[in-house]
């Protein structure tokens, strides 16, 4: 088990030489940019970034700085994990994951991990371990099927959307709770409506919307947001939300 004594003779900078005054998250990506897919308008310059998988050593690392370094009266410690697609990281390694912050957890403090993942890798091993966990999914979604396997497909260009689907049905069946979160770009800026019914029809009570970065692939396909289109976005979910009536039913969150 690693002590700060330990990581003080190793010079390793110790986060918890001071202990933040409220609860704070950090992404962590522990395969990096590596994906699945292969989003048109994926922000990561595509082949110049090196993969490199978080290893053991670094892994106990980070949680055992990130856990001490919350302040004292936190009674939940969140665990936020991204990429790239996170679940090429292997199953094992978040059965490591969750060892390590039960060893390293306070007595009274609650560990949640929250996992963002674009659903496709998704199987029943992955699920009971998210059940029994105590995880929070979220699903990266184009939207439909359609804008899905046209701007989201596999490496070799393969549709992606019923891989998708079927991760979210595996999802429903272990009752691990899941949000969506679908970026915004001009190619969708006019279908809120149909986009809005579709995901709440795959049973997402809780929805994000984040407009597209301006920044690698998204500049080469012209997929670039207007500010008018992002408002006009927004406005039509807001309409459509309200026409359905699903005020306390379904959440819509923008970022």
């Amino acid at each position: 088990m690693l002590n700060l004594n330990t990581l003080r003779q190793q010079q390793i900078p110790v986060m918890t030489e001071y202990r933040a005054q409220i609860p704070f998250h950090i992404l962590a990506k522990p395969i990096g940019p590596a994906c699945n897919l292969a989003c048109r308008y994926c922000y990561y310059p595509q082949g110049e970034t090196p993969v490199e998988k978080m290893n053991e050593s670094t892994l106990e690392v980070f949680i055992c700085r990130y856990i001490a370094a919350q302040p004292a009266s936190a009674r939940e410690i969140n665990f936020v994990w991204q990429g790239g697609e996170p679940l090429l990281a292997g199953i094992g390694f978040y059965k490591k994951v969750i060892a390590l912050q039960q060893r390293y957890a306070p007595d009274g403090v609650t560990i949640s991990n929250s996992l963002q993942t674009n659903a496709t890798l998704l199987n029943d091993a992955w699920c009971r371990l998210f059940r029994d966990n105590n995880f929070t999914i979220g699903i990266s979604l184009e939207g439909s099927e359609d804008l899905q396997n046209h701007h989201r497909p596999g490496k070799r260009g393969e549709a992606s959307y019923p891989a998708v689907l079927r991760g979210i049905t595996l999802l429903q069946h272990y009752r691990v709770d899941f949000n969506v979160l679908i970026v915004v770009h001009d190619d969708m800026a006019r279908h809120a409506a149909a986009i809005y019914d579709h995901v709440v029809s795959l049973g997402a009570r809780y929805l994000q919307f984040q407009p597209l970065m301006n920044e690698g692939n998204a500049l080469q396909q012209r997929y670039q947001l207007s500010a008018d289109n992002w408002g006009r976005f927004m406005i039509d979910i807001w309409r459509q939300w309200r026409k359905r009536g699903d005020m306390g039913r379904v959440f819509c969150d923008q970022h």
